[in-house]
This record gives structure tokens, C-alpha cells and sequence, in this order.
């Protein structure tokens, strides 16, 4: 059977008010690396002061430029906060943010900055589709 050619076709999505919100635009554009400090310590669980900092020292930070570093200890070992800050100190300025937490934890903190600067006004009263991260 043969369709009527004088039809044409509308698209009615395209038309239509809804707005799509695409989730992945909020993603950080720049690399997230991590730095477990279990790796510092003696047995994994031990920081012994001196042996700490000189490891901190001798760390090459190259790999990290341009990243957000977030650092964390994966086992439970108690960890002075004089230890981060010894981290974030000895982080050159290549590296794009250090965030004390694992690499989820950064995440949700950056999508909720993210958020937190959008300006929602202009989807009052709107008609909002979310397509959201593959």
C-alpha cells in the first residue's frame, strides 16, 4: 500500500517546549587520580613521621598535573590531618585540586558544586527531560 506523498512529517519532539538536561555536561572535564596513603605507611598501617615525609619528598608529581588528586587511606589506619596538608603542600600547582576523600566522594562533592551554580530559573515552568550518564 502506497502513502499519501502530499503528508509530510512533523517532528513533534522538536516542537514541542521540553528541554533536555544532559547530566554528563556537569562530568569534570579533567582527569581524577587517586593517591592511597596505606602505600606511605609502614605495614599499611603504621605512619612513622620521618620515613612519611621523606616519601612525600621523593614522590614524582608529574603524573598528577592537570588532575584533581583525591587522596585517601584505604585501610584503618588513623591518619593525621598534618598529613594531608603535607600532601596538598607538596602538590604542584599543576594539580588542578586536591580533595581529601576517595575518588566517589570527590565526585558527589563536584556534581553538587555543579549544581549548586546552575541557574535554575530558566527551567521554571518548564517541561525538564533528564538524559542521564551512560
Amino acid at each position: 500500500m502506497k502513502s499519501d506523498t502530499s503528508e509530510t512529517l512533523v517532528n513533534r519532539v522538536k516542537k514541542s517546549p521540553l528541554v533536555t538536561l544532559n547530566l554528563e555536561t556537569y562530568h569534570p572535564d579533567f582527569p581524577i587520580s587517586e593517591l592511597d596513603l596505606k602505600d606511605f605507611l609502614f605495614k599499611e598501617l603504621i605512619l612513622k613521621e620521618k620515613e612519611f615525609r621523606a616519601k612525600v619528598q621523593s614522590m614524582e608529581w608529574t603524573p598528577f598535573e592537570g588532575h584533581a588528586l583525591c587522596v585517601h587511606c584505604s585501610t584503618d589506619a588513623i591518619i593525621p590531618v598534618w598529613a594531608y596538608m603535607l600532601i596538598a603542600a607538596e602538590a604542584p600547582e599543576g594539580v588542578r585540586k586536591v580533595y581529601f576523600g576517595p575518588r566517589e566522594q570527590f565526585l558527589q562533592s563536584y556534581y553538587q558544586e555543579r549544581i549548586q551554580e546552575e541557574d535554575w530559573s530558566k527551567y521554571k515552568d518548564g517541561l525538564i527531560v533528564i538524559k542521564g550518564c551512560s
